[in-house]
């Protein structure tokens, strides 16, 4: 995103959400893609990459979960998932979402 002077999308009001689920609903990959969700220095403060705070969020029943491991966010394709968020391990390849 760095390289087209763009950032990781945050989802910030329910639209937003509507139309990446649009987006990724084209996808062939099937497992997720990157958001801007990432753990604020490592609290359990889960922040924009412009590090505003959450005010609307899409969180999977569960989610966040493993803290020690899992700092960052995507939008999971997983099939019953219904592009709900979740919590993930930073160094995985998976699509991203630039704004």
């Amino acid at each position: 995103c760095r390289l087209r002077n763009m950032t990781l999308v945050n989802i910030v009001i329910p639209d937003l959400q509507y139309k990446v689920t649009k987006i990724m609903s084209n996808l062939r990959e099937k497992h997720g893609a990157w958001t801007g969700l990432h753990k604020y220095h490592m609290l359990d403060d889960w922040r924009w990459a412009n590090d505003h705070p959450i005010t609307y969020n899409n969180w999977k029943k569960g989610e966040p979960d493993n803290p020690l491991t899992e700092n960052c966010g995507l939008i999971s394709l997983v099939e019953g998932a219904n592009f709900t968020w979740h919590s993930y391990c930073c160094l995985k390849p998976f699509y991203f979402i630039c704004h």
